[in-house]
């Protein structure tokens, strides 16, 4: 294979292209990186607050079980009531 000089001249040329690209790249993937980093320690810090929003969920669907029981029951009552 017989490169000319302007050919390897090129080549050379589109090389360092590509290769301050891939840095750029590699920058942003790193700022990237550090974004996605505080934003899980943000995340982290607020993970109590989330346990206490999953615990109050869990409880108010028990409160509205519990409160659909005790209406079905009163409207039982209330249906006896009248048959009395």
């Amino acid at each position: 294979m017989n490169m000319s000089h302007d050919d390897f001249t090129l080549l050379a040329q589109m090389n360092d292209i590509v290769e301050k690209k891939y840095a750029a790249s590699a920058d942003e993937l790193e700022k990237g990186n550090e974004i996605l980093t505080q934003v899980f320690e943000k995340l982290q810090l607020f993970k109590p607050q989330f346990d206490q929003i999953d615990q109050i969920e869990q409880s108010l669907t028990t409160l509205e079980q519990l409160v659909k029981t005790l209406d079905d029951y009163s409207k039982l009552l209330e249906l006896r009531f009248k048959k009395l």
